[in-house]
């Protein structure tokens, strides 16, 4: 019993350092903490490490609520005074028509 104890030990012990390895970022070496080392690429002063710069802002999205006025409304398709006021038109309250010359 204490023979297979002690091998689960010497494998666990054995093995600790390929797991700890595989677990580490590959590529990157040794990891210098903030403060400590390491040197800011513009400056070269010792023990500074610069932030990276904020990623850009986008640009404001478009207004979608609003919906782009047709191009030549027709007076079939103004049926009432709001209706033809936005258009730039004349109502005309005797014929409930909506006259768009200009």
């Amino acid at each position: 019993m204490k023979k297979l104890l002690l091998a689960g030990l010497v494998i666990v012990m054995g093995l600790a350092p390929a797991f700890a390895a595989a677990q580490s970022p590959s590529g990157s070496g040794p990891r210098t903490p903030s403060g400590t080392g390491g040197t800011d690429s513009g400056t070269g002063t010792p023990g500074t490490i610069s932030p990276s710069p904020a990623p850009s802002m986008p640009s404001a999205p478009l207004d979608r609520g609003a919906t782009p006025p047709a191009a030549s409304p027709s007076t079939s398709d103004i049926t009432n005074k709001a209706d033809c006021d936005r258009a730039g038109g004349k109502w005309l309250a005797s014929t409930m028509k909506c006259d768009l010359t200009k």
